[in-house]
């Protein structure tokens, strides 16, 4: 079964790496570093099907000398020299099949980016996978011309750059480009096998993906049969994370349950609460009504009432634009009546005064000052005839926004006017109520009995020590 495999790392010098060695490594050739006169010599090595360099536009060159140029290109300790994309060729293909498909997708790399790219094919270990074909294609990292000439850094290859500038990354991209391509060789071969770029969480499948051995397992399990240690950890490790996702959704249904129960309370604790200062909001304000005249009531109202809805409306900017328009209108007619009504006047008038001249007009040829004043009064009525449906269907425009505006306002106005009915209601109550606290009040008095005071009898000064005498004579007590 064909597998999806396509990586992309930097060969660094920050790591202690080279172009050169890993060049001679991938190739399976020799290769002198003449910067540090380092040999590398992997001709010894097996598993090398295939070996070429490419420039853009289809030129090769030395593989020696190419990536001898590059390390003297560039000169910090830490440069990014290579980046490597390291693709799984389909097992189905066969060899020629397979170097087609990966030195095809090494050029079209070339083209794309405009550098070099080294490819390099190589077989299944003998201890590992049979079906483990891959191709290493060592990309330049600097921009490379068709004569071999190096340029200025790859910008496109960094990931860096890429995320800095908010652009695709290069490895998002090319692992949909080779998973086109490896689709399309197996079905132009007739193979029914296909490849997915995509993770297993992005194709909805819930599956662990498979963990890569290593040559050392693989080759442990065909020279036993049995399942390396290697192996067992990883499906150790599946069932772990297995069961921890399913822990793992049982508590995420459980905290959404209790989540949704205490946004339920919450919510029903504003609205109680909201309804609870609404209640008493309406108590206290009812209290403070109660507790007013009519008089009072009266200043209540006034502050209370709301301008009537179609004073309001009328503001409407909707409903103010065609007003304005209609009264253009009006004032259009009524300035070509004023000139009309002048014109006759004035024919009127010069009649008046010259009756011959006016007589010669009307029989032999018209006056120039008539015939003019005349034309000015059919151009006034012809301007009256041509706004008269300007003017009606601009009136019926403005009654319309100036009926929905109207409509619009009582719904928003309708707690006011409700407000202000209850102040009445209330007023008329205590109206009443006063009313016949004054009538009862007028009855008390009308009623109460008269108690009239007797007069006091004036002293009267007799005698030598000028005492008060009464003049009243003492009555005796009856027995």
């Amino acid at each position: 079964m064909a597998i999806f495999h396509l990586t992309a790392k930097p060969i660094s010098r920050a790591e202690g790496r080279s172009s050169t060695a890993a060049a001679a490594y991938r190739a399976g050739v020799k290769i002198t570093d003449e910067r540090t006169g380092e040999t590398f010599d992997f001709t010894r090595k097996g598993g090398v099907e295939h070996a070429e360099l490419i420039l853009p536009g289809g030129a090769t060159a030395d593989r020696g000398e190419f990536w001898n140029k590059v390390e003297k290109h560039h000169k910090r300790g830490d440069a990014v020299l290579v980046r490597e994309v390291e693709v799984a060729l389909p097992s189905e293909l066969t060899p020629e099949q397979r170097q087609a498909l990966a030195v095809g997708y090494a050029r079209e790399l070339a083209d794309r980016y405009g550098v070099a790219a080294d490819v390099a094919i190589h077989a299944p270990n003998k201890d590992g996978d049979e079906r483990n074909h891959h191709a290493h294609i060592m990309l330049s990292a600097c921009h490379v011309q068709p004569d071999g000439t190096l340029g200025k850094k790859a910008v496109e290859l960094d990931p860096i750059h890429c995320q800095k500038h908010k652009i695709e990354n290069m490895v998002a991209r090319e692992r949909v480009r080779w998973g086109e391509l490896a689709n399309a060789a197996l079905e132009r071969h007739g193979h029914d096998a296909r490849i997915d770029h995509r993770s297993h969480a992005e194709r909805g499948i819930e599956a662990e993906p498979t963990q890569h051995l290593g040559v050392a397992a693989v080759g442990f399990e065909r020279r036993t049969g049995q399942k390396s240690d290697k192996r067992l950890r990883d499906e150790a490790s599946a069932v772990a994370v297995a069961e921890a996702r399913v822990e793992a959704v049982s508590l995420k249904r459980e905290a959404a349950v209790v989540e949704a129960v205490i946004q339920t309370a919450e919510r029903e604790l504003l609205e109680a609460g909201a309804a609870l200062k609404r209640a008493l909001d309406e108590a206290t304000e009812e209290a403070r009504l109660e507790g007013m005249t009519a008089r009072e009531l009266d200043q209540e109202i006034a502050q209370v009432m709301p301008e009537p809805v179609s004073v309001i409306a009328a503001r409407e900017p909707a409903v103010v634009a065609a007003a304005t328009k209609r009264r253009a209108l009006e004032q259009k007619v009524a300035g070509a009546d004023n000139r009309a009504a002048k014109a006759k006047a004035e024919v009127a008038a010069w009649r008046k005064k010259n009756p011959i001249r006016a007589l010669f007009s009307d029989i032999v040829r018209p006056s120039p000052y008539v015939l003019e004043r005349e034309a000015l009064i059919k151009k006034s009525e012809a301007i009256r005839k041509g706004a008269a449906l300007e003017i009606k269907a601009a009136k019926a425009e403005e009654a319309r926004l100036l009926g929905e505006a109207e409509q619009r306002l009582a719904v928003g106005l309708a707690p006011k006017i409700e407000k202000v009915a209850q102040l009445k209601r209330l007023r008329h109550q205590k109206r009443m109520a006063e009313g016949q606290a004054e009538d009862a009040a007028l009855d008390v008095r009308k009623h109460r009995p008269v108690v009239r005071q007797a007069p006091e009898a004036e002293p009267e000064m007799d005698g030598p020590d000028d005492r008060p005498q009464s003049r009243l004579k003492r009555v005796p007590r009856p027995p």
